[in-house]
Formats: C-alpha cells, sequence, structure tokens
C-alpha cells in the first residue's frame, strides 16, 4: 500500500514537469476495438485482456456479451475510485472505514431506450 508521503515524493517530478511545461500535462486517451470476432459484436482490447461487447438482452442479446453501456459506466467508477485513493484524506471519499475495505457507491443509475439506432440514448433515472 502507498502511504500519502510515498504517493506525494513519486508526484513530485511529475508535478514539476508539468509546471515547467504545462503542454506535457495533456495526456492523450486511446480505445481501440475491432470486429474481429462473429455476430453483432465489437471487441475491445482493454488493459487486462480482450473484451467482446455485444447486443444486450433488452435488444435480443443473449447475454453472454458484455453491454457496452455496463462497460462505460464501470470506466467511469474505475476512474473515480483511483481519483479518490490517490487523493489526499481531506478531499477522499469520506468514510468511516478504511479505503481498503470500502466499496465505492455505483454511478448514477441509467436507463437507456431499447426502441432503435436512431431513438435510444441514455437517461438518468429519476
Amino acid at each position: 500500500m502507498t502511504t500519502a508521503a510515498e504517493l506525494k515524493a513519486l508526484q513530485a517530478p511529475v508535478k514539476q514537469r508539468y509546471r515547467d511545461d504545462p503542454a506535457a500535462a495533456v495526456t492523450a486517451l486511446r480505445g481501440t476495438a475491432s470486429f474481429a470476432d462473429p455476430g453483432i459484436t465489437c471487441t475491445v482490447r482493454t488493459f487486462a485482456g480482450p473484451v467482446r461487447a455485444g447486443l444486450h438482452r433488452a435488444t435480443g442479446g443473449d447475454g453472454a456479451d458484455a453491454c457496452s453501456g455496463d462497460m462505460l459506466l464501470e470506466a467511469v467508477a474505475a476512474c473515480a475510485g483511483v481519483t479518490c485513493r490517490a487523493s489526499p484524506p481531506r478531499w477522499a471519499c469520506r468514510s468511516s472505514a478504511p479505503t481498503s475495505r470500502r466499496q465505492l457507491p455505483s454511478t448514477p443509475p441509467a436507463r437507456w431506450a431499447s426502441i432503435g439506432p436512431r431513438r435510444s440514448g441514455f437517461h438518468r433515472s429519476p
């Protein structure tokens, strides 16, 4: 486990580089996918290996493939979790439980309308 002091020391040269050259702080993100697998699927290359996304059960899928909407919300949750654990205690997720045993609350519930590609979209749950 990295302590706050260790993290601060680890990030010090990076932060100094960004102060000296703000353009160096701009980081490109990427996502790569292919249609290599059969069916109505798209395979995304991730750090942990390939993940095949396909039709959700609500649109005729059989549930064998990942839902791209869930993948999107999981990525947001991962980003929030890493940020929370890297933040100083005064900014970190507030709870009396140690961060290592705590579970982040889920992202805000989302719903989507599976009525066709031109009319579907994400909607925030009430």
